[in-house]
């Protein structure tokens, strides 16, 4: 926009300029025909006519903005394991007879004595669970990014200077046909 404002300055000084030399080229050559007679031609005014053209810049202007990230959502699973355990069973079965059981004898296994007919069990082993945790990639997101470009018509004014003869009033059939040349 400022550039406009200067522009058309700097064209309205330019016209001075050129209507002032105008002037004083007429005066001159008045001097050299004031006798009616053609001493030597010679230019009487030079001067230019301007016009505007477009000039077309590019900026680009942030009209929007997405934001990406990765979230970790924790979620509780149940995993079904079978777990094995190894243990020893001791029966203590019936004295084969009786008499020699009531003489004395009996079973002690970790101090602890057996009646005939009981069980006990000793674990030996068993399974422990150790759940490790292996990640596998599950999706794959590709985000890319574009760029478009179309064809728009943008309106702009522009200005062109054109040579009026001020003795004759303006028409604008006159001006028009001096701006078409």
């Amino acid at each position: 926009m400022a550039d406009d404002k200067e522009r058309a300055q700097r064209q309205a000084a330019a016209s001075q300029a050129n209507a002032t030399e105008i002037a004083a080229s007429e005066i001159a050559a008045k001097e050299i025909t004031a006798s009616n007679t053609v001493i030597s031609t010679a230019p009487v005014a030079r001067f230019a006519l301007h016009e505007e053209r477009p000039h077309v810049t590019y900026h680009t202007e942030k009209v929007g903005e997405v934001v990406f990230r990765r979230e970790v959502r924790t979620t509780t699973v149940h995993v079904p394991v079978e777990l094995k355990t190894e243990v020893l069973i001791i029966e203590f079965a019936e004295p084969l007879q009786r008499a020699e059981f009531q003489a004395g004898r009996q079973v002690v296994i970790n101090g602890i004595a057996m009646e005939p007919g009981t069980r006990m069990e000793v674990t030996l082993q068993e399974e422990k669970v150790r759940i490790d945790k292996q990640v596998y990639a599950v999706e794959e997101v590709m985000i890319s990014k574009q760029t478009r470009q179309e064809s728009v018509q943008v309106p702009i004014e522009l200005q062109r200077e054109v040579l009026v003869d001020s003795r004759e009033p303006e028409s604008e059939d006159r001006t028009a046909r001096l701006s078409r040349a």
